[in-house]
């Protein structure tokens, strides 16, 4: 073959593989060029995502930083507190920092960039969980209980003393709340790093629960749990007492030739009683309330048995369901409440009444 043809031949089988290379370059160009985009077009929205949250989470964190302070106030204060002040100085604390929580969960989505929401809202949890710990803690060993909070429904149980704690159990639950604060602290430092160093450069505040250091260690703990077993304003003091026992239908004024001392009743088929406790001291009681009604005739006794909480300073009324009764008998009715462990002898627990039933038919019944 001549060269002439030789190199038009090889021009027409170059020429396809530069067409692709020419057009393969320019999707390239295009590839790296959207790319370049979106990255610059993302910047902006990182920073202004990492801005917004790291203004809300100023707030929060400010607000946490008081809590803790409060928190370590307490920490070399409670001994010296009444237990009324401490039960409430803790309760206020646990609230505080639950709803601080709460709030730091409520940042996310949209989380920020680099994506350290979730570890923000961590911090705030485990304290949440160091001031409940801290509080079951205290209140175990000292039998108290979280206060009633202000319009919403009692119950039994919230009331309830909390399980008595040994000074150990007490000093291990304390520790462990000190081990919730501290991770918390090198968590919220992770996270200040993690905002100082990504998009936007946002500058948390500083923010550490154990401060000082000393104040959570082991030692200083359990000298905290000694200092409040033998603190005589938080020495339990029982006082409870049997104020008041009411009949219904009510008593009436006794007919004469009755037998002095007998309640007389008006004509009735069935009795029910209250029975009012009284707890004039500085801790909740759980009693065990017995109510026995028995005839003079003999015959079993009926029995009806309460236990209920009577918060510290409180009062509680105690209605028992209808107790039988006959027309023209006399009851001996004995009403009976344990005593807490630890209260000394001399208030009121019991009371026997002698109950008299009128004969006749109850008002509003026919007779016959």
């Amino acid at each position: 073959m001549p060269v002439l043809k030789r190199r038009r031949s090889r021009r027409r089988a170059i020429g396809p593989l530069v067409a692709v290379g020419i057009i393969g370059a320019l999707l390239l160009f295009l590839l790296i060029g959207g790319i370049a985009h979106i990255s610059s077009s993302s910047g902006p929205f990182h920073v202004s995502v990492n801005r917004s949250f790291g203004a809300q989470a100023t707030v929060i964190t400010e607000q946490s930083n008081a809590t803790g302070a409060a928190l370590n106030s307490l920490l070399g204060d409670m001994s010296g507190l009444a237990r009324p002040e401490l039960q409430s100085q803790m309760d206020q604390l646990a609230d505080a920092s639950e709803r601080t929580a709460d709030q730091a969960d409520g940042l996310t989505p949209p989380a920020p960039s680099p994506d350290v929401g979730s570890g923000f809202a961590a911090v705030f949890d485990q304290r949440a969980q160091a001031v409940a710990t801290l509080r079951h803690s205290i209140d175990g060993l000292l039998q108290m209980a979280p206060l009633p909070v202000a319009g919403a429904a009692t119950t039994t149980s919230a009331a309830a003393p909390s399980a008595p704690l040994s000074a150990a159990a007490a000093t291990a639950g304390l520790s462990a709340a000190s081990g919730l604060a501290t991770r918390s602290d090198a968590g919220y430092a992770g996270v200040r790093s993690a905002f100082a160093a990504g998009a936007g450069h946002v500058l948390l505040p500083r923010s550490v629960w154990v401060d000082p250091p000393a104040q959570w260690a082991s030692g200083a703990l359990a000298t905290v749990v000694d200092e409040v077993s033998t603190s005589p304003s938080l020495a339990i003091d029982h006082q409870l007492a049997l104020t008041a026992v009411r009949l219904d239908p009510a008593v009436v004024p006794s007919p004469p030739g009755s037998t002095p001392g007998t309640a007389v009743l008006p004509p009735t088929q069935q009795l029910v009683v209250t029975v009012v406790l009284t707890n004039q001291g500085n801790v909740n009681e759980r009693p065990t309330t017995s109510l026995t009604l028995q005839s003079t005739k003999g015959g079993a006794p009926v029995v009806r048995t309460q236990i209920a909480v009577v918060v510290a300073g409180g009062a509680r009324a105690l209605v028992f369901s209808a107790l039988p009764v006959a027309y023209a008998q006399t009851y001996t009715l004995s009403v009976v409440v344990t005593p807490p462990p630890g209260q000394v002898a001399g208030a009121l627990l019991n009371e026997a009444l002698t109950v008299y039933v009128s004969p006749g038919t109850p008002k509003g019944v026919p007779a016959g």
